[in-house]
C-alpha cells in the first residue's frame, strides 16, 4: 500500500510546520542554509549540520531512520541521546565511529536544541492515492518482454534500456522515417512514480523547439503502454563517443559539444510556459525549465566527425523552477510538493542533492561542467569508488567530498581552461556560475 511519512514540528519557533514525504530521500537537519529542514539560526544549541534522516515510504514496511551527524549537543529521540560528538572528535570522526542509524516509528519525538518534531507514518488507502487506483488494471496484467506492438510504428530492435524505460528503433509508417520509440519498461508500467515521470517528459517536451534539443514527434498510449516517438540520433550518446576515443575526447571536440549543450540549456532556462494556477487561486506566468539530469548519456549525437551536432535528451526530471518555491509546481501538475531526489548523483552539485525540489538553472550549469570534465578526462569530478551503491552512500560522497582538480587526470588541458572548469565545479557554499551565459563566456575567453 502507498504510504507517506510526516514530520510535524511540535515545539520551538517553527511550531506548527509540517513536512510530508512520499518518496525516498535523505535529508540533513541543521542551521546551515543548504539543509533541507533548516532550523533557526539563533538556536546555537543546534549544529550547522546536526542530524541526518533516511526516509523510505516506499519500502514494506515504510521506514525512517535517524542518526546524529556529529553534533555538539546531541540528537535526542524520546529524550534519549542517540549520538553526539565528544570533545576530542571532529564531526567526520564522530559520524563514522559512534553515530549509527536509529529506526523511528509513529509517535516518536525528535529533539534538536529547542526544536522538537513528531514522526507519523501513514498508510494511504486507495481512494487517497489516485495514481494507484488508475493503475490497478495495469498492475494485474501480464506485460510481455518482447517487442511491443504500437500502431503506426514498425519496431525493429532495441537501441537501449535502463531501469526506467526501453528505447526502440522504429520506422514511422506514415513518414517512412526512422524514430526512437521510448516506452516505459514493462516492469515499470504499474509504478505510479515512473508513469508520472514519463507523463512529465511528454508535457514538457511539447514546449521545446530548438535545434539542440531532441524533438518529440508523437506521444500516446497503446494497450496500457505509454510511448514517446523521438527524432532518431544515429550516432549514439557522448558516452559512446568517449568509448570510441578511448575514454577522452579532444579538447576542441569536447568544447564544441558543450557549447551546443549550453545553447540548449539557455533556451530551456528562458522558455515561457503557459500561466498556471497556484495554491492561493491566482494565476502566475511560468518561465524556465531546469533539466536536473544532464550528463553525457543524455547528450545525443546527430552527426559524426570532429565536430558532431548534438541534441540534449531526457527531460523526464525537468521542472519549471519559476514557481517551485510557491507551489511545488511541475509541468505535469502532479502535486509533487514533497521533496525527493532523482537523477544521477555523479552529475549533481551538493545544492541539488540537498534541495532537489527547488533546483535552479545553476545546477544544470554545474552538470554541464561535470559533463565537460568527464569528456576531457574519462573520470567523474568526485571519487565514488568507496560507495557501496546505496543512495545514502552516494549522497554522503556528494555532501562530504570535494571535486578533484581536472588537471590531476589530464595534464594536457591548458591551465586557463582547467581553472574555469574547476571554478564551475566548486559547490561547498555556493555555485560559482549562476547562469549558462556566465559559464559560456568564461569558456570562450579562456579556451
Amino acid at each position: 500500500m502507498p504510504a507517506q511519512i510526516i514530520l510535524e514540528i511540535i515545539d520551538g519557533s517553527l511550531k506548527g510546520q509540517e513536512f510530508i514525504f512520499d518518496n525516498v530521500i535523505t535529508i540533513l537537519l541543521g542551521r546551515n542554509d543548504d539543509c533541507y529542514l533548516k532550523l533557526p539560526k539563533d538556536d546555537t544549541t543546534v549544529s550547522r549540520y546536526h542530524c541526518l534522516l533516511d526516509i523510505n515510504p516506499l519500502s514494506s514496511p515504510p521506514q525512517i531512520q535517524i542518526r546524529d551527524y556529529g553534533s555538539y549537543t546531541g540528537t535526542y529521540v524520546n529524550e534519549k541521546n542517540i549520538g553526539q560528538r565528544s570533545d576530542n572528535q571532529t564531526r567526520t570522526e564522530s559520524d563514522r565511529a559512534t553515530c549509527p542509524f536509529y529506526s523511528l516509528k509513529t509517535g516518536d519525538e525528535i529533539r534538536l536544541g529547542k526544536t522538537k518534531l513528531r514522526v507519523s507514518i501513514e498508510i494511504l488507502s486507495s481512494d487517497r492515492d489516485e495514481p494507484a487506483q488508475i493503475l490497478t488494471s495495469i498492475a494485474s496484467s501480464n506485460l510481455p518482454e518482447s517487442l511491443p506492438n504500437i500502431p503506426g510504428y514498425a519496431i525493429s530492435r532495441i537501441l537501449g534500456k535502463g531501469g526506467f524505460g526501453v528505447v526502440y528503433l522504429a520506422d514511422d509508417e506514415k513518414t517512412q522515417q526512422p524514430v526512437a520509440l521510448k516506452v516505459i519498461h514493462p516492469r515499470k508500467q504499474a509504478d505510479a512514480k515512473a508513469r508520472k515521470k514519463f507523463l512529465r517528459e511528454i508535457e514538457i517536451s511539447q514546449y521545446f523547439k530548438h535545434s539542440h534539443i531532441v524533438q518529440v514527434l508523437d506521444a500516446g498510449e497503446s494497450e496500457d503502454l505509454l510511448f514517446l516517438a523521438l527524432e532518431f540520433c544515429p550516432y549514439g550518446t557522448v558516452n559512446n563517443l568517449l568509448q570510441k576515443y578511448g575514454g577522452r575526447l579532444p579538447i576542441d571536440m569536447a568544447l564544441h559539444i558543450i557549447y551546443q549543450t549550453l545553447d540548449a540549456l539557455e533556451y530551456a532556462h528562458s522558455l515561457e510556459l503557459q500561466p498556471k494556477e497556484i495554491s492561493d487561486g491566482t494565476t502566475k506566468p511560468v518561465k524556465g525549465i531546469v533539466h536536473r539530469d544532464l550528463k553525457p548519456s543524455n547528450i545525443l549525437c546527430v552527426t559524426d566527425g570532429n565536430k558532431p551536432t548534438i541534441k540534449v535528451a531526457d527531460f523526464g526530471l525537468a521542472k519549471a523552477f519559476d514557481l517551485a518555491g510557491e507551489s511545488g509546481y511541475t509541468p505535469s501538475n502532479s502535486n509533487s510538493a514533497n521533496p525527493s531526489v532523482g537523477g544521477t548523483y555523479a552529475f549533481m552539485p551538493r545544492q541539488q542533492v540537498l534541495d532537489f525540489k527547488y533546483s535552479k538553472p545553476e545546477v544544470d550549469v554545474w552538470s554541464a561542467a561535470a559533463s565537460l570534465y568527464q569528456m576531457l578526462t574519462g573520470r567523474l569530478p568526485r571519487d565514488f569508488s568507496s560507495s557501496q551503491g546505496s543512495s545514502s552512500d552516494l549522497w554522503k560522497i556528494v555532501l562530504e567530498t570535494q571535486t578533484q582538480p581536472i588537471r590531476l587526470y589530464n595534464a594536457q588541458i591548458p591551465s586557463h581552461l582547467a581553472e574555469v572548469i574547476d571554478r564551475a565545479l566548486k559547490d561547498r557554499s555556493h555555485l560559482y556560475f549562476k547562469t549558462v551565459t556566465e559559464f559560456r563566456n568564461a569558456l570562450n575567453i579562456n579556451s
